[in-house]
């Protein structure tokens, strides 16, 4: 949707990218919300021209939709030509300065209230999987439609801290937060721990076996991707190349640096098309119980929202 961060990463893009383009092509951003991003992909993989005249920006957890078994997903991950990305992220998982207990081990045996978008959302799934994985006894207060909302409720003691936040979004807008001591970080996790935060324990560290560990990791691969940028299948190998490289001289350009850091958008550590497609290949090649382990933590909150709405009618 409009004003999101990727909306703001897409719009940065779009005003510099054409200088490293043959004919210096004009952008125009078009926003297609709808299934968690699920819609702009199944239109950028069936429907778009497969010219190089379309590419997106694409929800880098929904770009995993078909592992999850999401029967809406109609396309293939594997099958995208991967351009790049902006950034990677690194998630905390923070909890209000009051919540007496710091670490995973005190955290056992206590009931913690967190919030959450919704029950399917990705803030609510992590925090079922390290539940999951840590023995932790999490109660998902849903229906926040925004972090800004969520960190309201923190402040005013309505829960006591949120599953999934980027460390590159805290810093930005709640920087005052950190500097003060107001929240803590119970673990930290992306697919490597973040230097930044090396006070902060690595989620995968503490797994207690390698089933575990893997399901972190592979859980955590979203955040490698950061906001990955693809064109469809069929585009042809000349246009791709172009694409790629135009897309990486942007990142290096100086005056997008600057564009992104009055946006307040870390774009410091790009990701390329081919570490995409290589992270996206390894995924699809996880061990298949620790799939069905995560696919089954991801469902249970689908069908908990089912529940819920159900109820409700």
């Amino acid at each position: 949707g409009a004003g999101g961060g990727y909306d703001l990463y897409a719009r940065v893009i779009a005003r510099h990218n054409s200088r490293y383009l043959a004919g210096a092509p004009a952008f125009v951003v078009q926003n297609m919300p709808g299934a968690s991003g699920v819609r702009a992909m199944n239109f950028l993989y069936n429907v778009a021209a497969k010219d190089g005249s379309y590419i997106g920006m694409l929800p880098n957890f929904s770009s995993l939709a078909p592992f999850y078994k999401v029967k809406q997903a109609q396309f293939d991950s594997n099958k995208f030509n991967w351009l790049g990305s902006p950034s990677q992220e690194f998630s905390v998982f923070v909890l209000w300065h009051d919540v007496p207990f710091k670490t995973v081990g005190e955290a056992r045996g206590r009931q913690v209230i967190l919030g959450s978008a919704g029950a399917a959302g990705t803030g609510a799934f992590y925090a079922r999987v390290l539940g999951t994985v840590f023995g932790l006894n999490f109660k998902l207060i849903q229906g926040y439609g925004g972090l800004g909302d969520a960190f309201l409720a923190m402040e005013r003691g309505e829960i006591q801290g949120y599953p999934s936040v980027f460390w590159n979004t805290l810093k930005s807008t709640k920087e005052e937060w950190v500097k003060q001591g107001k929240v803590k970080f119970l673990v930290q996790w992306s697919k490597s721990p973040d230097p930044a935060l090396k006070d902060v324990p690595y989620a995968g560290d503490l797994a207690g076996n390698d089933d575990d560990r893997k399901m972190i990791e592979i859980a955590a691969v979203p955040l490698k991707l950061g906001r990955p940028v693809a064109a469809p299948p069929g585009v042809p190998e000349d246009r791709l190349a172009a694409l790629r490289d135009g897309l990486v001289g942007t990142f290096k350009d100086a005056a997008y640096r600057r564009d992104c850091k009055n946006q307040n958008l870390d774009c410091t550590a790009p990701v390329t098309g081919e570490e995409l497609a290589d992270v996206i290949r390894r995924v699809y090649a996880a061990p298949d119980a620790v799939r069905e382990r995560l696919v089954g933590i991801y469902h249970e909150g689908r069908k908990n929202r089912k529940k819920k709405k159900k109820k409700q009618q």
